[in-house]
């Protein structure tokens, strides 16, 4: 498929270009999120020190989409109820000195889920890829996906809801990988080096999770 076959859609059903795409749901991202919060997760991104407890821990409760009015000094508490262990969350940092820039998406991925985190599932592994990977890699998300299936067809026009099928087990290494590595697949497919953090930073994550929202 090429991508002049790719459609975009604006809120009233029109057909729109990819910059006018990203351009919209990108600014309609920050009415459905902090942006003070946004840019603190961009500035992690960012730095080139070593990314610290601290780092993964502000990544994480965005990830999980905390409320302020949950937080403590002791767990993460997801949108969903359960509770991720700060003090465990100490092993992911051994992974990331551990020489990460030579170990390749499987080998990083495996080495999050090895440390046996209680509750970090596998969309929340996932993200500390594209954290430790600084971009590198992308930030998995169910919305993200569906914006992204939908845009590649045959699902051109808003619907109720996209038949979304959840990831995989995060222990199930090989199902995960070639999901997620399809996803990146498609990502290259659609918007070329956009989606990668040191090309256009975030926009094109942005976009897809606010208009993966209008398919739920």
């Amino acid at each position: 498929m090429g991508k002049e076959e790719f459609v975009f859609y604006n809120l009233k059903g029109e057909k729109i270009s990819k910059e006018e795409f990203l351009l919209l749901y990108g600014d309609i991202y920050f009415y459905m999120n902090d942006y003070r919060y946004e840019q603190e997760i961009d500035d992690i991104y960012q730095n080139k020190k070593m990314i610290s407890l601290k780092d993964i821990i502000t990544f994480l409760r965005w990830k999980v989409g905390e409320l302020p009015s949950r937080r403590n000094d002791t767990i993460i508490q997801t949108q969903y109820g359960a509770k991720i262990s700060i003090a465990d969350l100490e092993a992911l940092t051994y992974i990331i000195k551990d020489s990460w820039r030579e170990k390749n998406t499987c080998e990083l991925y495996k080495a999050i889920v090895d440390a046996h985190i209680k509750n970090l599932g596998t969309v929340y592994s996932i993200a500390l890829v594209s954290l430790v990977t600084r971009g590198g890699e992308p930030i998995y998300d169910k919305f993200s996906e569906i914006a992204l299936n939908v845009i590649m067809g045959p699902y051109h026009i808003f619907h109720d809801k996209y038949p979304y099928k959840a990831m995989p087990d995060k222990g199930d290494i090989t199902s995960v990988m070639k999901r997620y590595e399809k996803y990146k697949d498609n990502l290259q497919i659609v918007f070329g080096n956009q989606w990668k953090m040191n090309v256009g930073g975030r926009k094109v994550d942005r976009a897809l999770w606010t208009y993966g929202h209008l398919f739920r």
